[in-house]
């Protein structure tokens, strides 16, 4: 359940999960949760022919701050004002969200201010849905900004990477996580983070080796990551192996046992335990790392969504 499920009731405005979004004493606004930040931000549509009203809201906006301090800071657009508040509990975070939604309208219209679409002013917007951020824009706005969408997709699909100095730094940036893993796993934890680390850290390393991360370097990064995991595993298992050994005087090779690794799998009866953490692993790798390859593969393509909701 989204944090503004149970607001705003009897307002006619939208709510959707952490969205909410409408018209309030006659001003379009937005409210947006953030999870990564633990912030909502509210934007508000406004115009006024006040050239003093700038200072006159950031008043009315500290006093509304004085007594509650989880709101942050406000900033201002040429027609919108855009206000971050700290995250609370659910129920808290709603409240705050609806009273300073409320008290700055209020404001707006008791001072003479119209609302108007975000980017010009136009008095007749409607809201979209922008890469999965909320704007409230006019026709003629949403379509200037489909087209710098359109011109930076078709610039973005002619840029080219330089594979082979890519693909050495894609290596050496997988090779962060396989440290990672190793170490994490020999503290006695399955290292999924790990993978995911070494995912990311790869994928930046081809981008500032290769030039540009494309699709292909993705690919090259991705690959090389999860194949590093598993030379990470067999590398940690190893190292456990011979250290229990050990234990009890017996003396192994590292390289030995690492060539022979099945062999040592088989004769102390932990094969099912070394696939069940490589699997668990690499499952884990995939449910961190895939909203950044995503963001990644639709940045390389330059991909977007842009939807009236």
């Amino acid at each position: 359940m989204g944090v503004f499920n149970k607001s705003f009731d009897g307002y006619g405005v939208t709510v959707k999960n952490d969205i909410v979004y409408g018209s309030i004493n006659g001003f379009y606004f937005n409210a947006v949760r953030i999870p990564a930040m633990r912030e909502v931000r509210i934007m508000i549509n406004y115009k006024s022919d006040d050239p003093e009203i700038t200072p006159k809201i950031e008043q009315v906006f500290n006093n509304l701050k004085a007594q509650n301090p989880k709101l942050i800071s406000i900033t201002f657009g040429t027609y919108h004002l855009l206000i971050t508040q700290g995250e609370q509990s659910a129920k808290k975070t709603a409240q705050l969200t609806e009273l300073t939604v409320m008290q700055m309208t209020q404001f707006l219209a008791v001072r003479g201010c119209v609302t108007c679409c975000a980017s010009c002013g136009e008095p007749q917007a409607s809201f979209f849905n922008i890469n999965g951020g909320v704007s409230c824009v006019c026709e003629s706005c949403a379509q200037k900004v489909v087209g710098q969408f359109e011109q930076t997709r078709a610039a973005t699909r002619q840029m080219k990477s330089k594979v082979v100095p890519g693909a050495v730094g894609a290596f050496l940036g997988a090779l962060v996580g396989m440290v990672l893993w190793i170490v994490i796993y020999r503290l006695g934890y399955i290292a999924g983070i790990a993978g995911a680390v070494g995912i990311i850290c790869s994928m930046k390393a081809y981008e500032k080796f290769g030039g540009w991360l494309d699709v292909k370097g993705i690919v090259i990064s991705s690959v090389f990551s999860l194949v590093l995991i598993y030379i990470a595993h067999n590398i940690a298992i190893t190292m456990i192996i011979v250290n229990e050994f050990e234990k009890y005087s017996i003396d192994y090779d590292f390289f030995d046992v690492y060539k022979n690794l099945p062999e040592f799998l088989e004769l102390l009866e932990v094969k099912s335990q070394y696939w069940s953490d490589l699997i668990i692993g690499y499952v884990l790798t995939v449910i961190v790392g895939a909203s950044y390859v995503i963001a990644a593969v639709r940045g390389a393509i330059g991909s977007y969504n842009m939807k009236r909701m």
